[in-house]
């Protein structure tokens, strides 16, 4: 514990902590908070690894995203260049620093290894290996095709190039389906429970789940045995819909005790006693087992699904009514309410079964259609590698052949590591933890990572697997000649301030105090406490919570045809947007000032750019947030993640394209003569006498006969438009972006920047990219370019971590 040292020694102690994670000749495992320095330990490492004499390409760092590979790789090449330049003295107390020794202990020939460090990294064949977990299992099948049984030369598929294989391979099985009149049956149920959401949610449901779906098709692949594994899962009765509730209401209902309970009701008397009688007698005489169920439900439950509070009033306790129908002990209420969780458990099981007769044909025609493409994706690269690292009788040559090369792994943010992926890791590191062949040299595990920043399942992730893999870890013992285990502990804060800490650390330590540890099903213990310390501790911050924003309640009377998705002003996240917006503007026009970002740290006064909103999703609340901070005129970085489809710009740019393509589409005409290439807004003015009173004309005979002279200066671009129609897809858009146009004097992207901001710079240059892409392999066409991009629907991330003096909204 550290809370109750001085900030000089709560330092000295972290310090301490980090330099021993650093230590080259010993496995460690790090798991601290955000903020604490793990990345830094992690560059630490490596760099004393190379100092010790490791051979760069012996040593194997995994990171989650590119960007961080990207980001440790400067990191380290900046630290090692330095090095190459530093005088003696400063050098000598860099390496003192980083390794825990006295200056005096480095001579010249010490100082000069460190110096050529750098040049010895830029010339290990193929680079330090700072790669995602995705890229080292391409490299190794890339080395073991055959042994791994994918395509030698297999190219591997980004999301868009999955997205392709996708579409055609289900739409290919689909059609295929209909042929089949037990598959369209089948197809035919799942598309009515899938949500409304039609063949699109059918693949995207397959798609994010194909790997369970083609392992729990692989292990079972016969009808009856899929059916008895979900009976026994779903605790489902082996009967049809049809049979259970024909038995439910046939032979197990006590048609005698029923009659003489309806008997009893109506000679209670009262109106709680007289519609109960009223139901029993409908469920009685329904003309089949599933009107007589609905019936008889109601007996039990309220409109609304609720079980009944009372079924009979006092007069009728002690009696055959109470032995039936008690809310808690009835003798039927207990059937029946049995029957209702055995019907909810056979219509989830005919679903999945549903689900999977589709499944099967639509993810072997994904694999022909990757078996044609010599594609891997993302699944199939940590598939395929779990697979080769794990086969018996090949797996030794394979991990035999990979451990002459790598000495030293290193794995960040493990806590978003799923269980394939850890089976790869374990694989690699096994031979480094075999008794005698671990002292033979020294080969080391650094595992660095934080469960409570990990993004629950995403590509599987799975935080109680993290907390496994670190007890599994800790119990290692090698014994005097082993490698060392570590498990320092980083409690310090380097990023923020006591406030938010202690806020942080008072709401988990009373989730652990209540008994529910957190990503834990473990009992808690004291040793769960979580613990920060701030190093920012002259500083101070604060935490504020406001009144949540209730949901109007009552209708506004919006229109029928309104847009589903559309923020009424009295919504709750419209509210909250404005009141966030004012909060802000008041915020960066008072003289309150925040720590400025330097050794000595001083108050400044807030730009738009210290400011960060979070949200849960990139819902309504999303979109309001970026709303309303336009209207307020605060800048904003709008969207981190945007569909290319749905950006203004993008479709404004691809109305000049499909213009090109047919002038005589009105609608398209009518938008590019409201967009920011021509940007008559009016539609008194400028629309509407083009539109009124056309006898079946087209918009486009009609403004070229105007003598409006915004008329002719619209007709005058749109003729360059048809022009320039021959032109390659990249060089059309290109032309209009770059060129300048008349009478504002601004080029294209002035144009879109003037209208959208520079939010839409990102998904312009997407769409360049994609027109770009396409004149490499296939016809450019616009025609061509124009189907690509429509039936691609990609998203665009666009990078919101730098300084941009823009506010940021993001998910978390």
């Amino acid at each position: 514990m550290i809370d109750h040292l001085s900030p000089e020694d709560a330092y000295k102690r972290v310090t301490g902590q980090q330099m021993l994670a650093a230590f080259p000749d010993a496995s460690v495992w790090v798991s601290a908070n955000a903020g604490s320095g793990k990345t830094k330990v992690l560059i630490d490492r490596v760099a004393r690894l190379l100092l010790s004499e490791a051979d760069p390409d012996s040593i194997l760092c995994i990171t989650y995203t590119k960007a961080a590979a990207s980001e440790m790789q400067q990191r380290l090449f900046k630290r090692l260049g330095s090095w190459s330049v530093m005088g003696d003295e400063e050098l000598a107390k860099d390496l003192a620093d980083l390794q825990g020794s006295k200056v005096d202990q480095y001579d010249t020939d010490a100082l000069k290894k460190a110096r050529a460090l750098f040049a010895k990294a830029l010339e290990t064949p193929g680079g330090l290996r700072i790669e995602t977990l995705h890229a080292f299992a391409g490299r190794v099948l890339r080395r073991f095709p055959l042994e791994a049984g994918v395509p030698p030369g297999f190219v591997e598929l980004d999301d868009v190039d999955a997205g392709v294989i996708w579409e055609k391979a289900s739409r290919k099985a689909f059609l295929e389906c209909f042929e089949d009149p037990e598959k369209k049956e089948a197809f035919r149920a799942l598309i009515q429970n899938i949500g409304g959401l039609g063949l699109d949610g059918v693949v995207s449901l397959l798609k994010g789940n194909a790997l369970k779906i083609r392992r729990f098709l692989r292990d079972f692949p016969y009808t009856e045995d899929r059916r008895r594994v979900l009976n026994d899962a779903l605790s489902a009765p082996d009967l049809s819909q049809d049979a259970f509730l024909a038995q439910v209401m046939g032979e197990d209902l006590p048609r005698d005790h029923l009659e003489r309970g309806m008997d009893l009701y109506i000679d209670a008397d009262g109106k709680t006693n007289k519609d109960q009688a009223q139901r029993i007698q409908a469920a009685l005489f329904a003309p089949g087992p599933e009107q007589a169920f609905e019936a008889y439900k109601t007996l039990f439950f309220t409109g609304s699904g609720n079980l009944r509070k009372s079924t009979f009033t006092k007069k009728l306790e002690g009696t055959l009514v109470e032995d039936l129908f008690h809310p808690e002990t009835g003798r039927e209420t207990q059937r029946i309410l049995q029957a209702v969780n055995a019907i909810s458990a056979i219509q989830l099981r005919d679903r999945t079964e549903a689900l999977l007769d589709i499944a099967g044909p639509v993810l072997e025609e994904h694999q022909n259609e990757k078996r044609l493409q010599a594609g891997l994706d993302f699944d199939d690269l940590i598939i395929e590698t779990r697979a080769l690292l794990t086969k018996s009788g090949l797996a030794e040559w394979v991990l035999y052949k990979l451990d002459g090369g790598i000495s030293h792994v290193l794995l960040d943010e493990a806590q978003d590591t799923s269980p394939d992926q850890w089976v790869i890791v374990n694989s690699l590191v096994s031979e480094f933890f075999a008794g005698s062949s671990a002292a033979e040299i020294i080969r080391t595990l650094f595992v660095v990572g934080d469960e409570k920043q990990s993004i629950y399942s995403f590509q599987g992730a799975d935080t109680a697997q993290f907390q496994s893999e670190r007890q599994r870890f800790a119990a290692r013992d090698q014994g005097a000649d082993g490698p060392q285990i570590q498990l320092p502990e980083i409690e310090m804060s380097f990023r923020t301030v006591p406030q938010v800490l202690a806020f942080v650390d008072s709401l988990f330590n009373g989730m652990t105090a209540a008994g529910s540890a957190p990503f834990s099903h473990e009992i808690p213990t004291e040793a769960d406490q979580i613990r920060h310390h701030a190093f920012r501790h002259a500083q101070t911050g604060k935490v504020e919570f406001w009144p949540v924003e209730a949901p109007a309640k009552a209708d506004t009377g919006i229109a029928w045809h309104a847009p589903l998705d559309m923020e009424r002003e009295v919504s709750a996240a419209a509210q909250l947007s404005e009141k966030i917006a004012n909060w802000i503007t008041a915020r960066l026009e008072s003289d309150e000032g925040i720590w400025s970002d330097e050794k000595e740290p001083k108050p400044v006064k807030a730009n738009a750019g210290d400011i960060l909103i979070l949200v849960r999703s990139r819902g309504p609340l999303f979109k309001a947030l970026i709303q309303a901070l336009k209207a307020a005129n605060l800048p904003v970085a709008g969207a981190d993640r945007v569909n290319l489809l749905d950006t203004l710009a993008v479709q404004d740019l691809l109305n000049l394209v499909r213009f090109a393509l047919c002038p005589e589409d009105d609608l398209t005409l009518a938008e590019i003569l409201k967009g920011p290439f021509i940007g008559l807004l009016d539609d008194d003015r400028y629309l509407f006498p083009l539109a009124h009173k056309r006898d079946g004309a087209s918009l486009w005979s009609r403004l070229q006969a105007s003598d409006l002279p915004e008329h002719q200066a619209a007709t005058e671009f749109l003729l360059q438009v048809l022009q320039e129609r021959e032109r390659p897809a990249f060089e059309f858009l290109s032309y209009f972006l770059t060129r300048t146009h008349a009478p504002t004097g601004r080029t294209g992207w002035q144009l879109m920047d003037y209208r959208f901001g520079s939010p839409s710079r990102d998904p312009l240059e997407a769409l360049l990219g994609i027109a770009g892409g396409m004149e490499d392999g296939e016809a450019a066409s616009l025609q061509r370019f124009l189907h690509a991009v429509e039936t691609q629907d990609s998203d665009i991330k666009r990078e919101l971590s730098g300084p941009s003096g823009e506010i940021r909204v993001m998910t978390v």
